[in-house]
């Protein structure tokens, strides 16, 4: 994210030298870990340390396809600003589409993100200048209120029959249309600032409704864009590089094309990693490449202290400054698998009152709150997989402090005056669990005992309540699907899923690639080195079993005193025949959930491999 930092009090005349002070990422991840009052689980298997204490890639800590290398720097460039009025930052724009008797017309709400450097009410002018001869314009007048940041409203009104609608790749063109916003203060109109944007009219719906097939619970998951519904054909994208600055706007660029090229239409951007440069979603605009966009967070539990919170949402809010005008931007998730990873770990199985009040305080108080801020109609689901419709209210406002052993005591008596005796022994049991929580989450009392129930549980206008259930189910929600014991070309054993957001199966890297990295020893699947990058224990046998009923699968080791090159060629033939049943397993599931699409069970309407 970006930190904009005053320094006008620290300058001097002369030279000024700025020094930053970066911490070894391992040492600081453990170091905050430590000092946390209680255990947050992370995947210890593939990390070298605690990633969820630090805003930075999990990845970058190891994870099962990318090793370990914990990176410490900064992402990005450095430098001095210098503005006596105001500074025109940012310009998010909402839509609304209107029809009246068939002509559809659309009201473009700019939000222009002015930083002010003092507090007296500056005056000046917002402009926004559409497409010459279009007639798209508006002029305010603006009065800045406040020191620092501003934000301004202004909106404009495109009538219909002057514009196309933009789509998705496979279902029609992508049209974008050229604006600038520009603010000046009134005083000196020469120093303004402006800022370009394109924009593609269309309208996005994720469409999660009850389907009438026999099945209690079964809704829909689909996006319908424009009104129409589109199958989502895609993959998940993680960085392109363990250095994430190695990664320039070309290669993201070709990476788009490479998605196009293979007849996709949608990339997820994988919670594990980073936020990709502006490029990834330009390049997406034009190509009408939809985005489903996580905020980065995976596989783990979080703290939830009020910095930690603090933190996130200034990172999350400005992601969605950034990236919310897109025309290619269809969905915000809260994280990775992060909801299923509560099963995962003792202490989360242990303790489900503790972490799933820190699961809601991080991505409902903070990071959907923070989207919400930015835009009000954002298209969010809190987890994926997530297996339940979410309720979308406003959430109701935290409290942090620590718990006396009074407060607990009253809490108890108040409540045990008006349970039953099972009622009694049911909350003792709970509350001797929570004894060790030293942070409290509270929510009204009449509603604190449903909180972990599946089913639907608040619908005010006051309240945001977040429902759980079966993270397996695949009769709601997104589904990540692996299978490494049973037959992956079996598609008897695939969930009959409605969207299908991650699915795969692993092969080994290219012989090309490998050779790079390894010497002769080397050479074989169950050579030490290979045992070592296997970042999932057993993966390599389950994968010599499920290969080994369709193909002749190769030795591991060449005949003692054989040369290099037999046993160089028996590891091509092994590397080969693992892309060929990675491959075959692809083909087998997307045919498969392809072809399940109209059978009222299952009506999958997106898959995105791995």
């Amino acid at each position: 994210s970006e930190h904009r930092l005053p320094v006008k009090d620290l300058l001097k005349p002369g030279p000024n030298t700025l020094a930053i002070r970066i911490q070894p990422a391992i040492l600081e991840a453990f170091k905050r870990s430590a000092a946390y009052p209680y255990a947050v689980p992370y995947l210890e298997l593939q990390s070298v340390a605690p990633y969820n204490f630090l805003r930075k890639p999990a990845s970058d800590f190891g994870w099962d396809w990318g090793p370990a290398f914990a990176p410490s720097g900064i992402y990005g460039g450095v430098k001095l600003v210098a503005y006596s009025s105001g500074l025109l930052t940012g310009a998010g724009i909402r839509q609304q589409h209107h029809t009246v008797e068939g002509v559809d017309s659309v009201t473009l709400h700019f939000d222009a993100y002015i930083e002010s450097p003092s507090a007296e009410g500056e005056k000046g002018t917002l402009t926004i200048k559409g497409p010459d001869g279009k007639g798209w314009d508006a002029v305010a007048a603006v009065k800045l209120p406040a020191k620092g940041l501003n934000v301004v409203p202004v909106a404009v009104v495109v009538p219909g029959g002057t514009f196309d609608l933009w789509w998705p790749v496979g279902y029609g063109a992508q049209p974008l249309y050229n604006f600038n916003v520009t603010y000046a203060k009134d005083a000196t109109p020469d120093s303004s600032t402006t800022l370009a944007r394109r924009v593609g009219f269309r309208t996005i719906e994720l469409k999660r409704e009850p389907l009438h097939n026999g099945q209690e619970g079964s809704e829909s998951f689909f996006f319908s864009v424009n009104g129409v519904p589109v199958y989502a054909k895609g993959t998940n994208m993680i960085p392109l590089d363990i250095f994430s600055s190695k990664t320039t706007p070309e290669d993201l660029r070709f990476l788009v094309k490479q998605t196009v090229d293979a007849n996709m239409n949608m990339l997820r951007v994988w919670g594990g990693g980073l936020y990709p440069q502006d490029a990834l979603y330009d390049a997406c605009d034009e190509s009408g490449v939809l985005l489903w966009q996580e905020a980065m967070f995976a596989c783990s539990m979080y703290p939830r202290d009020p910095a930690f919170l603090a933190e996130v949402s200034k990172e999350v809010a400005y992601q969605a400054r950034r990236l919310n005008w897109h025309a290619s931007l269809a969905i915000w998730g809260g994280n990775n698998e992060v909801e299923t990873a509560m099963g995962w770990y003792e202490p989360s199985r242990n303790n489900k009152d503790l972490y799933s009040n820190d699961y809601s305080a991080l991505f409902v108080g903070s990071v959907r709150s923070a989207l919400q801020g930015v835009s009000p109609d954002v298209i969010f689901v809190d987890s994926s997989p997530s297996k339940v419709r979410i309720l979308l209210f406003c959430f109701w406002r935290w409290s942090w402090r620590k718990r006396s052993e009074r407060e607990r005591e009253r809490e108890r008596e108040k409540r045990e005056k008006e349970e039953s005796a099972t009622g009694k022994e049911r909350r003792r049991k709970r509350e001797k669990e929570r004894e060790n929580s030293p942070f409290f989450l509270p929510f009204f009392p009449s509603f604190q005992t449903h909180y972990h129930s599946q089913g639907a549980v608040v619908s005010t206008p006051d309240m945001y309540v977040k429902k759980w259930g079966d993270a397996g189910n695949s009769k709601s929600g997104d589904v990540h699907f692996y299978t490494t014991v049973d037959n992956a070309l079996n598609t008897s054993t695939f969930p009959r899923a409605k969207f299908v957001s991650e699915f795969g199966f692993q092969s080994f890297p290219s012989w090309q690639a490998v050779k790079k990295y390894s010497e002769p020893q080397d050479w074989s699947y169950l050579s030490p080195l290979s045992t070592f990058l296997q970042r999932h224990p057993g993966d390599t046998e389950d994968m010599m079993k499920q290969m080994e009923s369709h193909y002749q699968v190769p030795a591991a080791y060449a005949p003692q005193g054989s040369p290099p090159s037999e046993q160089a060629s028996l590891f091509q033939r092994w590397i080969y025949l693992t892309q060929v049943y990675q491959a075959a397993t692809y083909d087998a599931a997307s045919t498969y959930w392809r072809r399940i699409k109209a059978e009222p069970d299952a009506q999958t309407m997106g898959v995105l491999y791995w």
